[in-house]
């Protein structure tokens, strides 16, 4: 599955997470493709779990070694329109 196609197909435009002691603030225009999503995150998922009904959407990649909780980002036009 193309997991950056899909986040974008949903409406997502940025991701955000902990890596060490920052936090990043990453455009998914920024990427353009799974392999550049997954280096940017700093992960190789075995497993994606999705929560997009959540107050603050996001996700949980599963590696072998750890877990990475992503927050999704929408653009507010979209939200908006989802909203009414």
């Amino acid at each position: 599955m193309d997991l950056l196609q899909f986040l974008v197909d949903e409406g997502f435009c940025g991701i955000m997470f902990n890596s060490g002691s920052k936090v990043k603030n990453i455009g998914l225009d920024e990427l353009e493709s799974n392999e550049q999503l997954f280096e940017t995150m700093s992960i190789r998922p075995l497993a994606v779990q999705y929560f997009p009904y959540e107050k603050e959407p996001y996700m949980v990649c599963t590696s072998k070694e750890t877990n990475r909780t992503i927050k999704l980002i929408k653009t507010r036009s979209h939200s908006s329109v989802i909203g009414r």
